[in-house]
């Protein structure tokens, strides 16, 4: 539906409606997102569609095969470490329930047969131990994906080396590069801070560089010990290391 331009914007009505009247603006339109997306929209009406969409969903990471061999069309998979991942989301106040994924008995059965009965009730009662298995079972799902039209891109490197690497993600799409996009990349990774500034969740004018090791000094030892027990091995095959 969202190939086809039939799918509309969707938003969570309710928790807009409660910021405001700029979140009562947001509940209606979408934003300048959900704006972008109609005019999208009303132009596949006309008869003259976008040729390309770029798509950025993070809950999309376990489609990749069919995106890739459905659809053909070109990944770009950012990875970033499952601890700093745990840290950012419990930051957020977001949680994952773990049930989700294992009721997905096809996939389980085909990537996580490995996964003992005693990782699965950690993932059930603490955040760090969902996000160790959901990693685990997302890594799994890319790297068996043996896909020219896939590109694993560390966020490690993205933050470390903003400019090559985002210009190789661009490439890898079709995209052009042009030098405003250079400046606009370099401006947004050199910021002074590295949380979002005032708990905001979309702050692109961070410190990317101090954000790749931030994790380490927040994270509680217990929680880093089980999640090094679940998705250590994965992720040093990947990192070399943990």
């Amino acid at each position: 539906e969202t190939r086809e331009f039939k799918r509309s914007w969707g938003c969570d009505r309710e928790y807009w409606r409660n910021k405001g009247l700029k979140g009562w603006v947001h509940s209606a339109t979408g934003g300048r997102s959900g704006v972008r997306w109609q005019l999208l929209r009303a132009r596949a009406a006309l008869g003259v569609p976008a040729k390309t969409i770029c798509w950025k969903d993070p809950f999309a990471t376990l489609a990749t095969p069919y995106l890739d061999k459905k659809h053909e069309a070109r990944i770009a998979c950012l990875v970033r470490h499952p601890a700093a991942i745990h840290c950012s989301t419990e930051r957020q106040g977001w949680g994952f329930n773990i049930e989700n994924l294992q009721n997905q008995e096809e996939l389980i059965a085909t990537l996580g047969g490995d996964v003992p009965a005693a990782h699965w009730d950690l993932a059930k009662k603490h955040h760090a131990a969902s996000i160790a298995v959901l990693w685990k079972i997302m890594m799994r799902v890319n790297t068996a994906l043996k896909s020219d039209r896939l590109l694993l891109v560390k966020h490690e490197d993205l933050c470390r080396k903003p400019v090559p690497t985002a210009r190789g993600v661009l490439e890898h799409l079709g995209a052009s590069w042009s030098d405003a996009l250079e400046g606009f990349v370099s401006r947004n990774c050199e910021g002074g801070a590295v949380d979002g500034r005032e708990g905001q969740v979309h702050d692109f004018h961070r410190n990317s560089e101090g954000l790749t090791e931030a994790w380490r000094s927040r994270i509680a030892a217990e929680e880093e010990e089980m999640m090094k027990e679940i998705a250590g091995d994965d992720v040093s095959e990947y990192y070399g290391a943990w």
